[in-house]
């Protein structure tokens, strides 16, 4: 699934619990070694992209901006584990990586990537060199009891906590996964693109070779933090 535009779904479920509706992308049960890359997922009323109970999927190089955001009228109270611009549960083998997810002050979007609820456990999955930008609550949100995804080599800009447990408590962040200041990432324009000697310029962890960035060039080469490689 690749380089999409996908913005303004409707949560068409009750707004009380949207659930899995309104996602600009969403993976459901079953799916097996599906890459999701280079898409655009703004303004959705439910997740940017959402992946549940699968095997082996991949999802990099997007960017995820203001999901979870509802027209005048509609009144949502969105459960805990769906407040994120990216979703997942029970995915074994799940990939997360240089994906950039931006809030500009949704009431909703409290993180950026965020694991569902503990018990059905992504075993073996990774989520590292993301750039989270500006959630209410937290970077990440995940299941720490050492059974699920790991995640390391993350940059969190804008938010009170670097990685909470699915309970809401602290938990330690993985190696290399820091916090900045919004000028440390010396980012040009509104999707952060960031500026070579920046902290998410060629910083990031090694990637699979599948792994292209947002515009579809390699990442491999240059390893940055998020969906860009450095302008």
């Amino acid at each position: 699934i690749r380089f999409n535009y996908c913005a303004g779904a409707y949560s068409w479920g009750t707004t009380l619990t949207p659930g899995s509706e309104g996602v600009g992308i969403g993976l459901d049960d079953r799916t097996r070694d599906v890459q999701v890359y280079g898409n655009y997922c703004v303004g959705n009323e439910g997740n940017g992209i959402q992946v549940n109970s699968g095997y082996g999927n991949a999802v990099y190089g997007n960017i995820c901006v203001d999901n979870f955001r509802f027209r005048p009228g509609r009144v949502c109270v969105p459960r805990e584990m769906d407040s994120a611009q990216i979703a997942y549960v029970k995915t074994p083998g799940l990939l997360i990586f240089n994906n950039t997810c931006i809030s500009t002050g949704q009431v909703h979007q409290k993180y950026g990537i965020s694991e569902a609820y503990s018990g059905v456990p992504s075993t073996g999955g990774r989520v590292f060199n993301n750039l989270l930008i500006g959630s209410s609550v937290s970077g990440l949100r995940l299941d720490n009891t050492g059974v699920s995804a790991t995640e390391n080599s993350n940059v969190v800009v804008g938010s009170p906590s670097l990685v909470l447990n699915i309970s809401g408590g602290a938990t330690a962040a993985g190696a290399g996964t820091i916090s900045a200041l919004a000028g440390n990432v010396a980012a040009e324009g509104p999707l952060y693109q960031p500026i070579a000697g920046s902290v998410c310029a060629g910083t990031g962890a090694a990637v699979p070779s599948i792994g292209v960035s947002f515009a579809g060039q390699p990442l491999a080469a240059e390893t940055p933090i998020g969906a860009h490689h450095a302008a």
